[in-house]
């Protein structure tokens, strides 16, 4: 099945895990239903409440976009990454970003992580 193929085209590639952590660092253990919050939150982007957004992200940040374009996932500033958001958002009408089918595994004492889910 060719979505299992590096050449694959990039939106039939598998996902990929997502790490999990607080805006201050990884929390100790891990808790589902604030995982899911925290996914929850990537909405007050489309709110454009940057202040909001800046609250509720760790200093450094990791984006994994390589489903849509290919590439590397990136490690980023904070700030450099709600500036990049803070310039493209603005040129849509409307923006809505959902995440959506979490599944939140222990991976560690201080760490969570969304495994992939399978596709059909």
């Amino acid at each position: 099945m060719d979505r299992d193929r590096a050449d694959a085209p990039a939106f039939r590639r598998p996902h990929q895990p997502v790490e999990v952590a607080g805006a201050d660092g990884p929390e100790p253990g891990v808790d589902p239903v604030g995982g899911a919050d925290m996914a929850a939150r990537n909405r007050i982007a489309d709110l454009r409440e940057w202040n909001r957004v800046r609250s509720y992200f760790a200093a450094r940040v990791t984006t994994d976009y390589t489903s849509l374009f290919g590439g590397e996932a990136a490690t980023s500033d904070r700030d450099a990454l709600i500036a990049q958001w803070q310039d493209l958002l603005p040129g849509f009408d409307a923006t809505q970003h959902l995440i959506t089918n979490i599944i939140v595994e222990g991976a560690g004492n201080d760490r969570g992580r969304s495994p992939p889910l399978p596709r059909r």
